[in-house]
């Protein structure tokens, strides 16, 4: 069975992130999308960090990221009704190719990078591919 991105139901948002590291650097990034229930790009980030002891703990950084960007979003209690009982779950790199294409972008750039309404370039081939899917 093929594991695909879905989108949230009940018009929710859904954040996916990513991190990557190099623990012999202690360097790593952060990276994450913001999507609405049919799946249209919302917002989006990526950024080079440094001081990280573990894969493990960029993966903790770039989900508090994506909801620090929610927030700094000013997004509605209409849209984050959900933060109160979050779910986090690890998913397969097949339905999150999009924030760990963002991850690449981490770790060229020296600066934190973020896109909102109108996506990078460098993912809109696969914000589409994932809205065009069978299940």
């Amino acid at each position: 069975m093929k594991i695909i991105w879905q989108p949230k139901e009940n018009n929710r948002i859904k954040i996916n992130s990513d991190g990557a590291s190099l623990p012999t650097l202690t360097k790593g990034e952060l990276s994450g999308v913001v999507r609405g229930s049919q799946g249209q790009f919302i917002a989006a980030f990526a950024h080079f960090i440094q001081q990280v002891s573990s894969a493990k703990h960029v993966e903790l950084l770039a989900i508090r990221e994506g909801l620090d960007l929610a927030q700094q979003m000013q997004m509605s209690q209409e849209d984050l009704r959900g933060l109160q009982g979050v779910q986090i779950i690890l998913a397969p790199r097949t339905c999150n190719q999009v924030a760990h294409r963002l991850a690449n972008i981490g770790f060229e750039s020296t600066q934190k990078e973020a896109w909102f309404t109108q996506a990078p370039s460098c993912i809109s081939d696969l914000l589409q591919h994932d809205c065009n899917q069978q299940i």
